[in-house]
């Protein structure tokens, strides 16, 4: 991808199958931004008006950037819009112009390149060498992944990180790949301030800063399971890492997951004859993940018991905005009720 930053094309198009490769990709094209003096821009995807001052003389004259023009990512993120046959031939436009001095236009694509559409058309326009593709890590796989990028980022630097140590780094910071640029940025700069070409554990464990949503993939992880040590531990985690997260954020995220679980558990218990991918567009995230990660919990708890629970966790978040003591108590002791039920292995 750096052959991109350092020569900048008029177009260049990123494809990939998770947020991942977006992830990791779009955190080089912001650093690029900032090294080059270039806003970044990301433009949502049909959003062709803002595609069109981007492209202007003016625009490009008063403000340099770095645009992303963001194509078939989930509907989650808050497209509402698609892109036209009009808006391919103004970036394909832009392309034959080559007046990109200024200007690197990236097009992302949550997958592979489709056969036709928006971004077939800039592929067929700009040709396949401009076109980046990047397969995903499996799930279990995140934090591995991202601690080699660290490493990667460490290194570009010019220092150096041991392995363990930058798997420490994304266990207390996560996994953004925006974030593990800063990170790094930080660690070496405190080794070069010592005289030192290698980051430290001592470095890590001073200056990374704790994400605050981590030990909530602990914690659904605890309650798909049933199990209860683990829900100890992760809420533990939560309440006494210092990242200031509170019991609200922490019930709204359980509330979204036992949301889609119930989804799919009614889907399942109801014997109608649906595939995978079409539990997966309803519930609105990628088949892989549906069936790796919720098919399981949802046949463990069932339809019936999760509404339970859901209710339970929307009594916990109303209590801590009515000002009742002990919200984390609460969460808790609603969680390990549930669990104790639930800990028994599905059928």
């Amino acid at each position: 991808m750096s052959r991109g930053w350092d020569r900048p094309y008029p177009v260049m198009v990123l494809t990939g199958n998770d947020d991942f490769m977006r992830d990791r990709e779009l955190s080089r094209a912001r650093r690029a931004a900032g090294v080059t003096g270039r806003r970044f821009v990301s433009v949502p995807e049909g959003d062709g008006e803002a595609l069109r001052a981007i492209l202007s003389a003016s625009f490009l004259v008063s403000d340099p950037c770095i645009a992303v023009l963001e194509s078939g990512l989930p509907r989650r993120r808050g497209q509402t819009g698609s892109w036209t046959d009009a808006d391919a031939d103004l970036v394909l436009e832009h392309h034959a112009a080559d007046d990109a001095a200024d200007v690197a236009l990236v097009v992302s694509h949550a997958g592979a390149v489709p056969d036709d559409g928006f971004v077939r058309r800039v592929v067929d326009g700009v040709g396949k060498r401009r076109v980046l593709s990047w397969t995903a890590p499996k799930p279990w796989e995140g934090r591995d992944a991202a601690a080699k990028f660290l490493r990667s980022e460490v290194s570009r630097l010019g220092c150096t990180i041991s392995e363990e140590d930058a798997v420490l780094a994304v266990r207390v910071a996560g996994t953004d790949r925006w974030l593990m640029t800063q990170e790094a940025l930080k660690y070496v700069t405190l080794a070069r301030v010592d005289g030192r070409e290698t980051v430290a554990r001592a470095d890590v464990l001073s200056l990374a800063a704790p994400f605050a949503s981590e030990y909530r993939e602990d914690l659904v992880a605890a309650v798909a399971a049933g199990n209860q040590a683990g829900v100890v531990r992760a809420l533990a985690s939560a309440r006494g890492g210092g990242d200031g997260d509170t019991p609200v954020s922490a019930c709204g995220h359980l509330a979204r997951t036992l949301s889609k679980w119930i989804h799919v558990a009614a889907i399942m218990e109801s014997r109608d004859k649906v595939s995978d991918e079409d539990i997966a567009g309803r519930v609105g995230v990628n088949v892989y993940v549906m069936r790796n990660n919720m098919v399981e919990p949802a046949r463990r708890w069932g339809v019936r018991r999760l509404t339970r629970l859901l209710k339970d966790v929307a009594g916990v978040e109303r209590g801590v905005k009515q000002g009742r003591i002990n919200p984390w108590v609460m969460l808790e002791a609603a969680l390990l009720r549930h669990c104790r039920s639930a800990s028994v292995a599905p059928r």
